[in-house]
């Protein structure tokens, strides 16, 4: 310690036990020499490193484990805030606390530098710190059914992310340094009041999964129609009266969905989509599709246009051009 010598009272696996000496400073580094191999130089601090969180006291240097994480679990009904002293628990890894009533997040939730999933549903929470953008090794966050109207713009740091969801909240609107997160994989809005989507979204090539199901979006979001590897879209129960052009770089895409919006015409680009499986076009305005739409009879399996105006002749000429498509009219 400090460059003193220390003898070890035990060595157990990885767990070193030893006497400190008096007059140790607080703070200071270690180093450990165990039959000539030298560890790197790490800093201490004393202190506590305790948290009590529902009944439970929480050891940052004794975290439970499960599958091999550090890891905190809080079920029903047994939180109500979390406290400051959470920020002590660096080494926790995996978050979970569902069917709670969190009415506050702590700034030193940003101490939690090693946690990698984060779990808060149900949960009533109507803010997020923005220390949040400290949890750079995230890669999974599930934030969803809370009342989440705005994102901190510091969640654009959050560059390992791979899965979020942030499905039904109030969400009105993502900062555009959105496009950060360009290891996201799926993303899921569903159930929010967007009315647009920030131009950054095309940088997230990575994106495979995309639901913006009920939202307000008036009009298809062009940044989406750059989303190259992008397999699965969900757009339906908005307000979308026009689907852009583009569509065709969405050569990944095996399933969209546009039910219940107020659509009029399809373009004729939908017959590039050589890799769709499943279109779902039900409650919109259509009269006819355009005949482009041939050119998926290899890969079309399923075809859902109930709820729109299609005539006896139009219905025919469809099913001619997709004849080992199933239709539901």
């Amino acid at each position: 310690l400090n460059g003193n010598e220390i003898g070890t009272k035990t060595w157990e696996n990885e767990l070193i036990e030893f006497d400190v000496p008096m007059g140790i400073p607080a703070e200071g580094t270690i180093q450990i020499d165990r039959d000539g191999d030298i560890s790197r130089v790490v800093n201490y601090e004393e202190g506590d490193w305790k948290c009590k969180i529902t009944i439970n006291t929480y050891d940052n240097n004794d975290l439970p484990i499960k599958n091999g994480k550090y890891t905190i679990r809080v079920a029903v009904g047994s939180v109500y805030d979390l406290p400051s002293c959470i920020g002590k628990l660096n080494n926790l890894e995996v978050l979970e606390i569902w069917d709670n009533t969190i009415t506050d997040i702590p700034e030193s939730f940003g101490n939690l530098i090693n946690l990698e999933l984060l779990k808060l549903t149900r949960c009533g929470i109507f803010k997020l710190p923005e220390s949040i953008g400290n949890l750079k090794n995230l890669t999974n966050i599930d934030l969803n059914n809370n009342l989440l109207s705005t994102l901190p713009q510091s969640f654009s740091n959050l560059k390992s992310l791979e899965k979020l969801d942030l499905s039904s909240n109030r969400i009105i609107s993502i900062p555009e340094g959105f496009g950060n997160l360009k290891n996201l994989n799926i993303f899921d809005i569903r159930s929010n009041q967007l009315s647009s989507l920030p131009k950054s979204i095309e940088n997230l090539q990575n994106l495979e999964t995309l639901y913006l199901n009920h939202n307000q979006l008036g009009s298809f979001p062009e940044s989406i129609g750059n989303l190259l590897n992008l397999e699965l879209l969900n757009l339906s129960y908005n307000q979308i009266s026009m689907l852009s052009e583009n569509v065709v770089n969405l050569q990944q895409l095996t399933y969209l969905n546009l039910n219940n919006n107020q659509l009029t015409n399809l373009p004729y680009s939908i017959g590039s989509l050589l890799s769709i499986e499943v279109i779902e076009l039900e409650n919109n305005e259509l009269t006819t599709l355009p005949e482009s739409i041939k050119n998926l009879k290899d890969s079309l399996k399923r075809l859902y246009l109930e709820g729109n105006n299609f005539s006896v002749e139009e219905k025919a000429k469809v099913e001619e051009w997709l004849p080992n498509t199933s239709i539901y009219w």
